[in-house]
């Protein structure tokens, strides 16, 4: 007797669901840092408000775009740096910690720094990039900061 051998069945994994930057205002009473709720496509998703807050009051972050959207490239970048004070304060570990927070974030993009970002006493560091402007995050010591780190950059919850 010979048994027939089944083809392999083989799930197939969605695509990624594409998202979209959507500037929204901050309701009145919100404070920077603060989080509140929107609806998007029937969805809820809690946003954290910007610390410092914008001039024109109003938060960017990334949500799921609707069908047929054009992606866009990842907006803001987060550089950890791993020259010598830094990785010996747990950089390495600081950058895993914000590549898992960020993940799915279409509009974040995160990397090492090509080298020392200058502020050794304060290690580690990291700089987030935004529109070319470059700001300097020092410090980032433990989870609750590096966490903070992502949504401020992103406007976004971490996961």
């Amino acid at each position: 007797q010979q048994q027939q051998q089944q083809p392999e069945q083989r799930q197939e994994t969605p695509p990624p669901q594409q998202h979209a930057v959507y500037t929204i205002r901050v309701p009145p009473g919100v404070r920077p840092g603060g989080a509140f709720v929107v609806e998007h496509l029937g969805v809820h998703y809690q946003i954290t408000a910007s610390d410092p807050p914008r001039e024109d009051g109003a938060v960017e972050c990334w949500l799921p775009a609707p069908p047929g959207h054009q992606p866009a490239q990842p907006e803001v970048e987060i550089q950890v740096c791993q020259a010598g004070a830094c990785r010996r304060a747990g950089s390495e570990a600081v950058l895993l910690e914000i590549e898992e927070l960020g993940a799915g974030l279409l509009c974040l993009s995160v990397s090492a720094a090509d080298g020392c970002l200058g502020a050794c006493d304060e290690a580690p560091n990291a700089i987030v990039v935004r529109r070319g402007t470059e700001v300097l995050q020092s410090r980032l010591d433990k989870v609750e900061k590096t966490a903070a780190l992502v949504a401020s950059a992103t406007g976004a919850t971490p996961n």
